[in-house]
């Protein structure tokens, strides 16, 4: 490669005459590709420089490019290995070309990179460096070479500096100011009022994948990994892949989807529906042979969407459309909007934290200008395998990412402990255990405190069956790992709020609390009385708390009405102003109730027929004032079980490697009638195993009785 000239060397120098320059050439560089200094398939060429000080630099390339099929080298300014901003070389002559980079002081590696590697026939994208420099600000010293031993020192020194600056972002971007003001009935304010606060939930999404639910081969495992997932997540990934869900046209089996999606709302876990369209060969049914219909797929990503709507808010409808592209981005997004339009729907990518996420960026910024309805920008973190991404280059890729005005999900985080060395933030050693737990908290540290970021999930729970080897927060046997109590200390103990005081002169109890959901409990003259409160972003989120004041009111009874199998129930109400409680049923002997607070309760002494009885409670003060309560209040008492009927045969059988689909069965009760959807089915059929199979079907009407379980038998055969 030719050397470069004295007459451009003095061009480079005096590009910008009032700034000193540290010049130094692509064939003399400590980082490079090859001995020359040129660049291809996405290389890089740069030095080690030491910053004297914080400041925005220029720093400048002498370079030239060839191109192929038209297009021409796209070259990065290169800042601790990573890409940052970018210019197309367009010319096989020598030119100038330079950048403005903001840099912190200390040792930093500073170069170019190639962005956009292509080769056809006798052509081939490739970037020749001659020279390249870095200026000082005015009034600054100039750079200077160093090495990579001061350049891990600094690294790890600016990722030390970074994190202590995140306590005080978190502060700002995920908590705010809450008031709780006492007040009496008639609105006069209440000092004194004990006033305590607990956390219930995050309006940040810590999530994860839930592809591990029911594939363990125990129900006590089963029952492990979904209170291990409770216990730390509040948000969950749901599997639509379209091969799953429809492997025989016509013929969609939401079995599974139905089960996790249900677990997840009666758990409080909000849910996102990952993959309705991928073009990804496993991910579509072969009946499909490729790309469908544009018909085939609004019918596909409808019938989801309106099953689950009210359960899912949150939609990965076109999955990986740049690296995996075969579906249109636009009109998918428009169809599920159209559907719901108050999802979020997300656009799923990976590339944004290595080289070459310009094409992730151009493609989002590309759909947003086009009026594609996304709403967030998903970006996954864990690819390439065994890469932990420098703090410094995360935290610029969600600012460049934050500038499109779209909120970012980080939808896939995979650091792994399987011993192999991590790359790219080479001070940390190894993968292990304690490593994947250290880099895990840092990451979440960093995402936590930006405000555009709304989620993290991570992929996989568990390192049995992970995606990358011992990418799992639980171990094979579903042990915690170290990550899994770091992440929880975190989310639940450090980013969580409770709090306790008492009302002021002006009836007011204030604190700061992380944005999510409250139960606040205030108590007052030997009386509690409990509110949920949503502390929102950007709200006031002062919130009235109503208490009791003592008065002579008169006694006030109520019954609670109650179906059960039990023949000596255990009958409850309220009361209010009393001392005594006594209860009836249908005019019978009057019994004295327990009491407890304002509620009262009386196990019915005598054995009672199945039937519907009247109950009546009557309560007296210390003054002798009675009040009964006249309501009619039913008792129903139901010991007849519910009917479970199998549909299809008891026995089948089914030949090795089939889709096995359950022909289900129905549940009806003489009270509750049909119980077909509250059947609980368990066991499961593994059609790549021969062998012969059990499933069985439970089910509980509302009084409790269960009914007598049915068991169906499915052998695998060859």
């Amino acid at each position: 490669m030719k050397r470069i000239t004295l007459m451009t060397i003095t061009a480079l120098v005096m590009f910008t005459a009032s700034s000193h320059a540290l010049v130094f050439y692509a064939y003399n560089a400590s980082i490079k590709q090859v001995p020359e200094g040129y660049l291809y398939a996405n290389g890089e060429t740069a030095e080690y420089i030491n910053i004297p000080q914080d400041g925005t630099y220029q720093v400048a390339a002498l370079a030239l490019g060839t191109p192929c099929a038209g297009v021409w080298p796209l070259m990065a300014v290169s800042l601790d290995g990573f890409p940052r901003e970018t210019v197309t070389v367009g010319t096989s002559t020598m030119q100038v070309y330079s950048f403005n980079v903001a840099l912190t002081a200390g040792v930093h590696t500073i170069g170019m990179a190639l962005l956009n590697n292509m080769a056809s026939g006798g052509e081939d994208i490739n970037l020749y460096l001659n020279a390249m420099a870095v200026y000082a600000p005015p009034g600054v010293a100039d750079p200077t070479i160093s090495n990579q031993s001061a350049w891990l020192n600094a690294m790890q020194t600016l990722e030390a500096n970074l994190l202590a600056n995140t306590a005080s972002a978190i502060d700002t971007f995920r908590k705010g100011d809450v008031t709780i003001v006492v007040k009496d009935e008639a609105g006069n304010v209440v000092s004194g009022a004990a006033v305590s606060v607990e956390q219930t939930n995050h309006d940040f999404l810590f999530g994860a994948n839930f592809c591990g639910y029911q594939t363990f081969d125990t129900a006590e495992k089963n029952a492990l990994y979904e209170q291990r997932f409770k216990e730390l997540f509040n948000y969950a990934t749901v599997p639509f892949y379209w091969s799953l869900i429809e492997p025989v046209q016509g013929q969609p089996d939401y079995a599974r989807t139905d089960s996790m999606v249900n677990w997840c709302v009666a758990n409080a876990i909000r849910v996102k529906g990952h993959a309705l369209l991928w073009a990804y060969e496993l991910a579509l049914p072969a009946w499909t042979n490729g790309i469908p219909s544009t018909s085939v797929q609004q019918a596909h990503v409808a019938q989801i969407m309106q099953r689950y709507l009210g359960l899912i808010s949150n939609w990965e409808v076109v999955n990986e459309p740049i690296n995996a592209p075969g579906f249109a981005v636009n009109q998918p997004y428009a169809w599920a909007r159209a559907i719901d339009s108050t999802g979020t729907l997300i656009l799923n990518e990976y590339g944004h934290f290595y080289n070459g996420f310009q094409d992730c960026y151009d493609g989002l910024n590309s759909e947003l200008a086009g009026g594609t309805p996304i709403d967030a920008a998903g970006m996954q973190a864990h690819a390439p395998v065994d890469m932990a991404f420098p703090l410094e280059h995360v935290q610029y890729t969600l600012n460049k990412y934050a500038a499109l005005n779209t909120p970012i999900h980080i939808t896939e985080f995979t650091p792994g402990s399987n011993g192999n060395a991590v790359l790219r933030s080479t001070w940390r050693g190894t993968w292990t255990e304690g490593q994947q737990a250290e880099y895990a908290e840092d990451f979440y540290r960093i995402c936590f405190a930006h405000p555009s970021v709304e989620a993290i999930s991570w992929w996989d729970v568990c390192d049995l069956n992970a995606w990358v080897s011992g990418g799992g927060v639980l171990r094979a046997d579903l042990s915690a790992k170290p990550v899994y109590n770091t992440l929880k200390s975190l989310i639940h103990t450090e980013w969580h709020t409770n709090a306790q005081g008492s009302s002021a002169s002006n009836g007011s109890y204030g604190f700061r609390a992380f944005y999510g959901t409250y139960l606040v409990t205030v108590q007052y003259n030997g009386e509690s009385k409990q509110v949920d409160v949503h502390v929102k972003k950007g709200e006031a989120n002062n919130f009235v708390v109503t208490v009791a004041v003592p008065s002579a009111a008169p006694p006030a009874v109520t019954v609670n009405s109650l179906l059960t199998k039990s023949t000596k129930p255990t009958l409850t109400g309220t009361f209010s102003n009393a001392a005594q409680v006594q209860v009836s049923v249908n005019g019978s002997t009057w019994y004295n109730a327990t009491l407890s607070g304002t509620a009262w309760s009386l196990t019915w002494p005598v054995t009672l027929a199945a039937g519907t009885y009247n109950v009546q409670a009557k309560a007296q003060d210390a003054s002798g004032n009675m009040v009964i309560d006249a309501t009619t209040n039913e008792l129903t008492i139901d010991t007849t079980v519910p009917v479970i009927t199998l549909l299809g045969s008891s026995s089948m059988s089914i030949k090795r490697y089939r889709a096995f689909i359950d022909p289900g069965a129905t549940a009806t009760d003489n009270v509750s009638g049909d119980l077909t959807v509250e059947i609980v089915r368990t066991g499961t059929v593994k059609t790549s195993t021969l062998g012969t199979y059990y499933l069985y079907y439970n089910v509980k009407d509302v009084a409790g009785n269960a009914a007598a379980k049915k068991t169906r038998i499915v052998k695998v055969v060859r």
